[in-house]
């Protein structure tokens, strides 16, 4: 089901790249890594690890790891493009990391 998902996103993106953009791409080696990143470490070895700890019995902890996602790339946009934080910035960045410790540490007795 996954690969449906993420072959029809990527019909649907290219699509609507062509409408927009030139067919022209420039092969620098900011975009052999961009690309490189994208499939091998966010695609292939995210899959696998989210794959293995789900099957590691503790898949609420594992989905609040989504949670992360968000402030971990605008941590890593800010070291490494220089991108600044805004007041609503860091507030989206508060409430991300608020909802995965809510999530992540927050444990219910479900018994009484």
């Amino acid at each position: 089901m996954n690969a449906l998902q993420l072959g029809i996103s990527a019909l649907f993106c290219g699509g609507i790249s062509f409408l927009f953009e030139t067919e022209a791409i420039k092969w620098t080696s900011t975009l052999i890594f961009a690309i490189g990143w994208q499939v091998i470490v966010l695609s292939a070895i995210a899959y696998a690890l989210f794959y293995w700890l789900l099957r590691q019995g503790q898949a609420l902890r594992v989905t609040s790891l989504f949670y992360l996602m968000p402030p971990t790339t605008a941590i890593m946009g800010y070291f490494l493009f220089g991108e600044v934080f805004g007041i609503v910035g860091l507030a989206g960045l508060f409430t991300a990391m608020t909802g995965f410790w809510i999530v992540y540490f927050f444990k219910r007795d479900r018994h009484g």
